[in-house]
């Protein structure tokens, strides 16, 4: 079991079969990221059943990330970016525990990808989540097919996620 603290405002907690880390937080993505790329906020594996989780969470209940028109491409170059520096990690980075990690996420049967969008409660949603699940639905099709759109409200996740105490970002 993991429990990854404060990841942009919120408390991941994962299955006890589970490995999962904050990529946006491992040297080797920081020091080699070309032109400035985000990345997902976190990785995670299922050790039972060989899948591989990408998570990427967007907080808009208190204030604007991102302008809506633009969340579908950022979270689908987010995801591309991270795919793409799996490998170098896994190769080059001097991070045991990072390459380690990458060589065991490029071994996983399967890939799913979850992001995960907190909107402003009591308001009519600032952006149409059926709208970005279109946009994403033929740039996903190769990488994940089956990709969901969660929130805290969303239950059977495969792990547990809650505000976080100190909502200050820490990396």
């Amino acid at each position: 079991m993991t429990i990854l603290r404060n990841v942009d405002g919120f408390d991941f907690t994962s299955a006890p079969t589970w490995k999962a880390t904050r990529y946006d937080a491992w040297k080797f993505y920081r020091s080699h990221n070309p032109c400035g790329k985000e990345a997902v906020d976190i990785l995670a594996i299922s050790i039972a059943d060989k899948t591989g989780y990408l998570i990427e969470i967007k907080d808009y209940s208190r204030q604007k990330a991102t302008l809506p028109s633009q969340l579908p491409e950022i979270l689908f170059s987010k995801t591309l970016h991270t795919l793409a520096m799996l490998l170098p990690t896994a190769v080059n980075s001097n991070e045991e525990a990072e390459s380690s990690f990458a060589r065991e996420f490029l071994r996983v049967k399967l890939l799913r990808v979850f992001y995960h969008i907190e909107q402003p409660q009591g308001k009519i949603p600032p952006i149409d989540l059926a709208d970005i699940q279109q946009k994403l639905i033929p740039w996903l099709r190769g990488i994940d097919a089956a990709f969901r759109i969660v929130s805290l409200e969303t239950k059977q996740l495969p792990w547990k996620v809650n505000r976080a105490q100190d909502r200050k970002h820490h990396v």
